[in-house]
């Protein structure tokens, strides 16, 4: 292992299990869906004489994370949106790609005396992706998308949850802060967890609610489309589960409204890793997961422009109806 147990119970870095006049090992990068990750190895750069707490990108405010590894060692962790600005990336794109570029700094470490032997590293780094979903969701200016950090079953780490909404059934055209949007207007809402090990873990949205403001607490009044992991009564309606438990990725069309209190809509999910699939039954039992690994999100603010329609139009639709302080259109209805 490169870490010792001392006599005192602390651990140490083993000097032995490196070579010290090697040069600082290569960062190993994954290029996820909609996620970037650079991994370290923490000793590595202590033997080395590198400062492990000076590990950051272009923006300073992403700095590593000590992580533990399944192999014993800890790792120095950056996690962070495959998005233009994110941490300071870079986005360039063509006709087929969408590039973003990063740069990863290291110092040296301060040793005795004051004394610093090892040079400030720059490293560019790029991930290059196919414009297809992800692509356009981060390609897009202002997307409307959020991102929360959920602990692995076991305990064994954290990775980066995503919520974004899309215009279009396939999911490649992101809702942005320009987008128009309109009442009865289907809204296709992604939670994906993409660093999840697709045939060992899947993600589950356990909850999902609409409310006035961007405050998650219990405050607001909360209008929830889906609850105990199934589309709930009232407002059942407006939400279409497409999938949810069976992958990385649980989807979603929600039918756009207006809260009458509010000239906003935001909504938030309470999301979950469940080990293997968990797709709900909606019987009234909930399907096996751990509220351990359970985190929530939100996106927004959605406004909902009115649309008109003539007559003949209207005779398509199923009747309107107001519930408490919503203006509901159940233009749903006709899908189901």
């Amino acid at each position: 292992p490169d870490q010792l147990l001392l006599s005192d119970g602390t651990c140490a870095c083993n000097a032995t299990f490196y070579n010290q006049s090697a040069p600082l090992a290569d960062p190993v990068l994954q290029c996820l869906s909609g996620q970037m990750t650079l991994t370290l190895k923490s000793c590595d750069l202590q033997v080395k004489k590198y400062n492990v707490s000076s590990v950051h990108l272009l923006d300073p405010s992403c700095v590593g994370q000590s992580t533990p590894a399944a192999d014993g060692s800890n790792e120095t962790v950056l996690i962070f949106n495959a998005t233009s600005k994110a941490c300071g990336n870079i986005l360039w794109a063509n006709s087929s790609y969408a590039t973003y570029s990063n740069i990863l700094s290291i110092s040296g470490a301060v040793l005795s005396g004051g004394i610093i032997e090892r040079n400030y590293i720059n490293m560019t780094f790029s991930c290059s992706y196919p414009l297809n979903m992800t692509a356009s969701l981060v390609t897009a200016l202002h997307p409307i998308i959020s991102s929360v950090s959920i602990t692995l079953p076991g305990g064994l780490g954290t990775v980066l949850a995503t919520m974004a909404a899309f215009t279009q059934p396939d999911f490649t055209n992101p809702v942005t802060d320009t987008t128009p949007l309109s009442v009865e207007q289907p809204l296709y809402v992604s939670v994906s967890i993409p660093a999840l090990a697709g045939d060992i873990f899947s993600t589950k949205v356990v909850s999902l609610w609409a409310q006035g403001t961007n405050d998650s607490s219990s405050g607001p009044t909360k209008y929830f489309l889906l609850n105990n992991e199934c589309p709930t009564s009232d407002l059942g309606s407006l939400i279409s589960v497409s999938q949810n438990g069976e992958a990385i990725e649980a989807r979603f069309v929600i039918y756009l409204f207006k809260i009458s209190s509010s000239d906003n809509v935001y909504l938030y999910a309470n999301v979950q890793i469940c080990n293997g699939t968990c797709t709900p039954t909606c019987s009234g039992s909930r399907s096996e997961g751990s509220d351990d690994n359970t985190a929530s999100l939100g996106i927004g603010p959605f406004t909902a422009g009115d649309s008109r329609i003539d007559s003949g139009a209207a005779d398509r639709f199923s009747w309107s109806w107001t519930v408490n302080s919503l203006l509901l259109s159940l233009l749903g209805l006709r899908l189901l």
